[in-house]
């Protein structure tokens, strides 16, 4: 295996395949500005997997800015963790002061009970509730985030964890489930917390193909946009970069590729 010679460079797609904007986006975004000034609070969900390709600037120019802003890199079980601490440190450089590695899907994880209480003490010494005499009783949070990185599951996470209650936002496993600025949803009693799902929002124009093909390797974007067949020779390409010949053995298995199910951490 160490005697073949890999491709040193990856033959992508036109560029403008990987402009994906739909009209349902540029309104979801013009929405959340307008709510702005009932929000409290801003929580961002990324995908851990790809921790610094793909989150959309849109975010930090037209709401993160403007209020305490928190960011949860998602899908942590599936994410190669050994950099956590290089990326947070790369994260607090572009000016993120918060960052939470989360696993929504699992009621039991103990990082969703620290972010409310996190949330609120960030909202309660931030600027606008530095006032004399004004206290809040009761809080709002925006919840914001590319496609498909899970914001939904972190809402029924957090409202299971805090009310007991059955989720209340719809999920699904394709990007765009959510499609437009949800109504408010209730999830903690005490103090009283409600969030507002949003629709996932890309980048208008997403600058660097190999970003791109990441977030498509994550399923933040539509297969149909770059193709299968394209995304897995992307896959294979960046595993073979990194002298990971570990999908090469799974692929002599008699089983595959029935017995490909796991994932890509998970290989033998």
């Amino acid at each position: 295996m160490a005697s073949r010679t890999f491709r040193e460079v990856f033959r992508h797609a036109h560029k403008e395949t990987f402009n994906w904007f739909p009209g349902h986006m540029k309104k979801g975004m013009r929405l959340m500005q307008q709510r702005l000034r009932s929000i409290d609070g801003i929580i961002e969900l990324h995908d851990a997997r790809a921790p610094l390709s793909g989150r959309n600037d849109l975010f930090r120019q037209n709401l993160s800015l403007v209020r305490p802003h928190l960011l949860l890199l998602n899908k942590k079980d599936l994410a190669d963790l050994t950099r956590q601490e290089q990326v947070v440190r790369r994260l607090k450089e572009q000016g993120v002061s918060e960052v939470f590695y989360t696993d929504c899907l699992r009621d039991q994880d103990e990082t969703v009970k620290q972010i409310m209480p996190k949330m609120v003490d960030m909202i309660k010494t931030g600027q606008r509730y530095l006032t004399p005499n004004m206290k809040a009783s009761s809080y709002t949070l925006m919840i914001i985030g590319v496609p498909n990185v899970g914001k939904s599951s972190f809402i029924n996470a957090v409202r299971r964890v805090f009310t007991k209650r059955a989720k209340a936002a719809h999920v699904g496993a394709m990007p765009g489930i959510t499609r437009a600025v949800q109504n408010v949803i209730t999830v903690s009693e005490k103090p009283r917390i409600d969030v507002i799902d949003t629709p996932g929002i890309a980048h208008p124009s997403i600058k660097s193909p190999d970003d791109a093909m990441k977030l498509a390797l994550c399923h933040i974007m539509d297969d149909v946009l770059v193709g299968e067949e394209l995304i897995v020779d992307y896959m294979l390409f960046w595993f073979n970069r990194r002298g990971d010949f570990r999908v090469h053995r799974i692929s002599q298995d008699p089983e595959f590729p029935f017995g490909c199910s796991k994932n890509t951490k998970d290989l033998p």
